[in-house]
């Protein structure tokens, strides 16, 4: 890889995984996985064995051939005993598209290792498999509840464990760990359960606000977090948190993920598991667990496109350009105070060459429509070109300088008005927001060529220190441009790539919430145009308000194109109703939008009259259009325009 510059950054140079607190790398040592993981549960793989549906709650194993089969919901069920536990107003599980006939029942396995370690550690492990897969870039997705069995040692742990390390990887029968290619994680995300996603229930958690997917994150993984050689390849398999820090776990897990066999249609068959893994200690007063401290979890993202017939959009990714240059943001607020410990990106690198977070409202990076930033369609990358800019480095330089701009702006302000360490501040409350505005992360996309084709690789990361109030405002600017490659052995002509390739760029924030009495914090939020906008942490939704993230793909509603995407309308109608009157608004607004009554007013108002509702972790905002600002409309006379259109110099 060439180097780098990290030119958003104030002191940060060079590649440091995120971690600006921390000089070791949060990966294991070359021989850590053979000594402590893979050797020592060989014996317990076949002596715990059982039917995955015996052993693991809510078992779910399912598989498309391909990714038309995919989109279109056609699969075959590899648990099919577990056919019961599908909704039937879920568009998983469909008679008619499902094969739950050519897979003997219970021939898909599972099996738990428990290794209990000097230091008063146990590593929780569960392998699924056997997968038998050809290739062709086919769909794999598994979930089950109550991970690693944390019922039974909550139990024990009433107040908590803490878990210090992850392990997920894809393995042959040995345990040999598998990388990208021949298999790609798309990802795999374990949260509060019940998380099975494809299990749950739109009806019962619309009208009783139960069997709701919930899609928190509490440990993640994604096909970019594979690492080259020279930072250690599979030994990224295993992910260390910072030192210090675990996160407290008090309630049960589930997972949910999705995996790729991305060699050559029609592949030889190969035989392949799925494995798991926590290293978890006791929350208390003695031992491992007495010198740690609470850890928490919030992921950003912005909106993607959604269309109910295509599985892919429930992935909420957004549709960037393959034959130009585009850039795709959203900006928010962070409603807790925090310190920094990484933060690490998500991104497609195919498409993908660079972001950058910054601890700045839109309008201090000069970000306004006026300027040819679009503040409707936040789902959409926006064309570099159309807005003017000759090239993402143009537009680049213009944030850069914008925010410069900024910088000088707040330096002048008396002191009293510098807001740097508020930790308690009533929200939303424009002084306590008032902060240096400035870079905090910077990445660039990696990939590594195999044979001819790209596949996604670490990114390298950038962060400077960062501790903020409450109510922060943040934005995010992703940097898009096809990398020149063809999608990949399933389809290896350049002519397969077509006019939109599926985007995301997404941080994972990892933080110190600083609280007495401590607990970590699972967030999530979707992030539009506006700071005060988006959805954020579903942890204390109604079921009203889940079953809005269900009707649109779990993702937040886009406030364009009212009469095209008539679901748009009724999600917003569901977020808007915060009462037991919700579920009639939801019945009248269906028979509305299908009897082609145009609602938008009504849905306008439903929106404006909205409370705020105030959760234990996050807020839950009230959504507002898309073109309106917590700040004042940045001036003619104060938009700093040089860097526009000047090209690469």
């Amino acid at each position: 890889m060439s180097t780098l510059n990290f030119d958003a950054m104030a002191t940060c140079k060079a590649d440091n995984w995120g971690m600006p607190l921390q000089s070791k790398k949060p990966k294991a040592e070359s021989s850590y996985y053979d000594e402590h993981i893979r050797k020592p549960c060989a014996a317990q793989w076949k002596e715990n064995e059982k039917p995955m549906s015996e052993l693991l709650k809510m078992a779910t194993v399912i598989h498309s051939k391909d990714t038309p089969s995919y989109d279109d919901f056609e699969s075959t069920d590899w648990v099919p005993e577990n056919k019961g536990f599908y909704a039937k107003a879920s568009p998983w599980g469909n008679e008619g598209k499902y094969n739950f006939r050519s897979t003997p029942k219970k021939s898909m396995k599972a099996s738990e290792c428990h290794l209990y370690n000097e230091d008063g550690s146990t590593w929780a492990v569960t392998r699924v498999g056997p997968m038998h897969t050809n290739g062709g870039y086919d769909w794999l997705q598994l979930g089950w509840d109550d991970l690693f069995g944390f019922s039974a040692v909550l139990k024990d742990h009433p107040d908590g464990i803490y878990i210090v390390e992850q392990y997920m990887s894809p393995v042959l029968e040995d345990g040999t760990r598998l990388s990208n290619p021949p298999i790609h994680v798309h990802h795999m995300h374990s949260g509060p359960d019940p998380y099975v996603r494809q299990r749950m229930d739109p009806m019962t958690c619309a009208i009783r606000g139960l069997n709701c997917f919930n899609p928190l994150r509490t440990l993640e993984t994604h096909g970019d977090y594979v690492c080259v050689a020279e930072d250690g390849g599979n030994d990224c398999h295993v992910e260390s948190f910072h030192e210090g820090y675990g996160k407290l776990i008090t309630h049960t897990l589930g997972l949910e993920g999705e995996i790729n066999d991305v060699r050559p249609h029609h592949s030889e068959t190969l035989v392949w598991y799925w494995e798991i893994g926590a290293r978890w200690v006791p929350k208390a007063t003695t031992g491992p667990g007495a010198s740690l401290k609470a850890m928490s979890l919030h992921n950003m993202a912005g909106p993607g496109t959604y269309d109910p017939k295509v599985q892919r959009s429930f992935l909420f990714t957004f549709p960037t350009p393959s034959d130009r240059q585009s850039m795709f943001w959203y900006t928010g607020r962070l409603q807790n105070h925090g310190k920094m410990l990484r933060m690490k990106i998500h991104a497609h690198n195919t498409i993908f060459r660079e972001a950058i977070i910054f601890a700045a409202s839109p309008e201090q990076l000069g970000m306004t429509e006026l300027n040819g930033f679009p503040m409707d369609k936040p789902h959409l990358p926006v064309d570099v070109v159309a807005a003017g800019f000759e090239s993402n480095e143009a537009l680049k330089r213009f944030l850069l300088l914008n925010l410069q701009r900024s910088q000088e702006r707040y330096d002048a302000l008396p002191s009293d008005q510098h807001r740097t360490n508020e930790k308690t501040c009533g929200y939303p409350n424009e002084a306590c927001v008032v902060s240096r505005p400035k870079a905090i992360c910077q990445s660039f996309a990696h990939l590594e060529i195999i044979d001819g084709f790209a596949f996604d690789r670490r990114q390298p990361t950038c962060c400077d220190p960062w501790e903020w109030p409450s109510g922060q405002v943040f934005t995010v600017v992703g940097f898009s441009e096809h990398q020149g490659y063809p999608l990949g052995p399933h389809a290896p002509d350049m002519k397969d790539i077509p006019p939109t390739l599926p985007g995301h760029v997404g941080y994972w924030l990892t933080y110190d919430s600083e609280e007495t009495p401590e607990h970590s914090r699972w967030g999530y939020s979707l992030y539009n145009h506006d700071p005060n906008g988006g959805l954020n942490s579903v942890a204390d939704m109604t079921g009203y308000q889940k079953i809005a993230m269900y009707i649109n793909g779990y993702t937040s509603p886009h406030f364009n194109d009212w009469t095209k995407t008539p679901h748009s309308v009724v999600s917003i109608l569901a977020y808007g109703a915060l009462s037991h009157l919700a579920v009639t608004i939801i019945i009248v607004s269906i028979l509305l939008v299908y009897t082609g009554y145009h609602t938008y007013h009504l849905s306008m108002k439903l929106l404006k009259d909205a409370p705020h509702k105030k959760s234990d972790d996050f807020f839950c905002q009230k959504i507002v259009p898309t073109s309106s600002f917590f700040y004042s409309p940045v001036r003619q006379d104060d938009i700093e325009l040089a860097g526009r259109g000047s090209g690469n110099d």
